[in-house]
């Protein structure tokens, strides 16, 4: 099945605070979509719903037909093991090396004999000018390079659906350019990506799509260029 996203009536939120309220849309194969929206406005929440990270508290979130929060563990799995996710704060695991924290997604959705996986890594670390510091500990490297190794994770199953918190944000410029070519080359090859920023630029950089939320709501969806305008209102109005 082409990986696809299918978000209906969603809401969500925490003990007396609402976030979404109905939200609605969808995503195919080959899209490149970006959440534009102000900080705090929810786009990180609503990447880990998209991603069935975490659960909506009504409606339903569907990837590739199949509604995580209901189906069984294993067939859950054949989504999780097609999906990498690169977080804002990197998440790196603080006790893992870099070469294991890298491995993790092969070695969980047991991708390959250890050798194979070692090889894989290897090639990785190599691709991320990571090779020198694979014994690492993320503590002990620089946040470029904790962000480089993040990335790795995220691309190293091969994932047919990416999701990117924030890539851009408070990245030095070969990292941004790195995010840019690779966004590309994964939308050339048929993958579904789905990015997050509050930067209007960053959101032209990376997408064939926008969608702009305000306050919970989907403010305008389409082209950046059909976006451009309620983005640029938004922006001084403070919204983004």
């Amino acid at each position: 099945m082409d990986p696809n996203i299918q978000i209906q009536n969603l809401s969500f939120g925490y003990p007396g605070k609402k976030i979404f309220d109905s939200l609605t849309f969808t995503a195919e194969k080959g899209h490149s979509l970006v959440i534009l929206g102000a900080s705090g406005s929810g786009k990180t929440t609503l990447l880990k719903l998209a991603a069935g990270i975490i659960f909506p508290a009504s409606g339903q979130v569907r990837i590739n037909g199949i509604d995580l929060g209901q189906s069984a563990w294993s067939q859950a799995q054949t989504v999780y093991r097609e999906l990498g996710f690169l977080f804002q704060d990197t998440a790196l695991i603080s006790n893992m090396n870099i070469s294991d924290n890298v491995a993790l997604p092969l070695r969980y959705h047991g991708r390959g004999s250890p050798d194979e996986i070692a090889l894989r890594v290897q090639e990785f670390l190599h691709r991320f000018g990571l090779e020198n510091y694979a014994e690492s500990l993320p503590a002990q490297i620089s946040i470029g390079l904790k962000k480089r190794a993040a990335l790795a994770r995220a691309l190293i199953n091969q994932p047919r659906l990416l999701f990117l918190d924030d890539p851009l944000a408070e990245a030095d410029h070969r990292f941004q350019e790195m995010i840019v070519q690779i966004a590309r080359a994964q939308k050339s090859q048929g993958t579904l990506s789905l990015t997050t920023t509050s930067n209007f630029s960053d959101a032209v950089r990376l997408a064939d799509h926008i969608i702009l939320i305000q306050q919970g709501k989907i403010l305008k969806t389409g082209s950046p260029a059909e976006v451009e305008t309620a983005a640029l209102q938004a922006l001084q109005e403070g919204q983004i």
